[in-house]
Order: C-alpha cells, then sequence, then structure tokens
C-alpha cells in the first residue's frame, strides 16, 4: 500500500489450482514503468519517485522465496495498475501430521 497513491485500492486474492496455490495482488495505481519491467524483480531496483522508504529489495525477496518453495512469480500489466501472481505448490496432504494429537501427551 505505501507505494501506491493515496486513495488507491489494494486487493489480495489466494486460490488453489490444479496442485498449486496461486496468491494475487493488484492495484489501481500508477502501474510499473515500460522501462522497469524487465528488471522488476531484481535487487535494489526502484521507480523514479519512489518516496516509500523502499530499498528495491521486496520484489527480489518475494521471487527468492517462491522459487526456493519450487514456485514463482510473475508481474501482469493490469489498466489501470499492476498485479503480482505468486505460484506456489500446494503442501501434500500428510496423513502422519493429520494423525498427530492436537495437545502434546502428559509427561
Amino acid at each position: 500500500m505505501r507505494h501506491t497513491p493515496p486513495g488507491s485500492t489494494v486487493h489480495a486474492a489466494v486460490t488453489r489450482l490444479n496442485g498449486d496455490v496461486i496468491v494475487t495482488v493488484e492495484d489501481d495505481g500508477p502501474g510499473v514503468p515500460e522501462e522497469l519491467r524487465d528488471r522488476i524483480f531484481e535487487r535494489f531496483v526502484r521507480g523514479d519517485g519512489e518516496h516509500g522508504g523502499s530499498s528495491g529489495l521486496g520484489l527480489s525477496i518475494v521471487r527468492a522465496v517462491a522459487e526456493s518453495h519450487g514456485g514463482g512469480v510473475d508481474f501482469e500489466d493490469a489498466d489501470p495498475g499492476a498485479r503480482f501472481v505468486v505460484h506456489l505448490p500446494a503442501a501434500a496432504d500428510d496423513p502422519v501430521a493429520e494423525s498427530l494429537p492436537a495437545e502434546p501427551a502428559p509427561a
């Protein structure tokens, strides 16, 4: 929210699709300038006029975390605004974890 102008709307959603968890964050702000779109996930990349106190690391961290879990992140142009879509493989059902007691057994 700090990277959009006052009054902008930010919407986040989580869905499950074909064995993946999809996290979508989109806004109706000014979007990502064309000249930054190829570099938006690189470290220390910030837009001109960025006054939110950003170091330019947020999206590179999102990408690194998503990839470390076997997923990825994509930027999509929204008119107006921007949309970021994180794809993560859904955790497999773990029958061992489901059978564990909710509270520890008395010692």
